[in-house]
């Protein structure tokens, strides 16, 4: 799994224009900080205090740039973010992903090599015979639990970035079948 390469995004031309302005920032954040990260354009403007006919033409342009989609299945046309927009308003959740990752590999491989050595004794210098150390077992079992409590942090993390954009591709299936 190459988490760096997947959660890379470009930015082009069009994005850095779709992000040039204050307002459609301010979209960004409310769409972002709203329950289930949705939210219909009524309330946005109403957040925003703005009209909503200026709303409808920047979310035009957030929609074309690819950061926000659109369910337009009901009367009222719920906004979520994109991965694209959850990656530029949360740029650090990848490297959460990767670190809680990488640790778990260490927390993982040490571990094992602490019950390695007590399943295979440890001799000491002049004594000529091998003695079993429980502390080498405790301490294995002990990174191991670390480790695994690490990969499922990693899960969580990973899976709260993808689960908006899930949620939005479930969404545009459903538009398109009806």
């Amino acid at each position: 799994m190459d988490s760096a390469a997947s959660d890379a995004i470009t930015l082009d031309k069009s994005d850095l224009s779709a992000l040039s302005s204050d307002v459609r920032i301010g979209i960004l954040r409310a769409i972002d900080s709203s329950e289930g990260g949705t939210i219909s354009a009524a309330t946005l403007a109403d957040e925003l205090s703005i009209g909503k006919s200026t709303l409808h033409q920047h979310l035009v342009v957030l929609e074309t740039a690819g950061i926000i989609c659109a369910d337009k299945s009901r009367k009222w046309h719920m906004y979520s973010l994109t991965r694209k927009g959850k990656c530029i308003l949360h740029p650090k959740q990848s490297l959460r992903f990767v670190l809680a990752l990488s640790s778990s590999v260490f927390f993982g491989l040490y571990g094992v090599y602490m019950l390695v050595l007590f399943f295979k004794g440890v001799e000491f210098l002049g004594g000529g015979h091998v003695k079993h150390l429980p502390e080498l077992l405790i301490g294995g079992e002990i990174f191991l639990i670390i480790a695994g409590c690490l990969v499922y942090a990693a899960l969580r993390i990973n899976n709260r970035d993808k689960s908006g954009y899930a949620d939005s591709l479930v969404r545009k299936k459903f538009a398109d079948e009806k």
